[in-house]
């Protein structure tokens, strides 16, 4: 997204420690897998796949979060500022 962790607000900070915790936990689960297999001997399911893809889902979530979240943030500045003078011109009265 091309930002740093100290561009980001307390909620952003938030966001990107969930994602990335969450990420860190597909990686290493991805890891074990890779050393392990997926399936076990008998063809079931390994104990970690069980929340793999809850995980891998969660991970997705907070991403989409964090993105909204610098998208939000990153809208045009000064419309806030612009919607307040517009607010107070109206308020006084005033046709500007």
């Amino acid at each position: 997204m091309g930002l740093r962790a100290a561009d980001l607000d307390s909620v952003g900070r938030g966001y990107l420690d969930l994602w990335a915790r969450s990420a860190a936990k597909v990686e290493l689960m991805d890891a074990w897998f890779a050393e392990h297999g997926f399936l076990r001997a008998d063809g079931e399911p390994a104990g970690a796949a069980k929340v793999y893809f809850v995980a891998l889902n969660v991970a997705r979530l907070n991403l989409d979060r964090l993105e909204q979240h610098v998208r939000e943030r990153q809208r045009d500045p000064l419309a806030d500022l612009d919607a307040y003078l517009v607010a107070k011109t109206k308020a006084n009265g005033d046709d500007a």
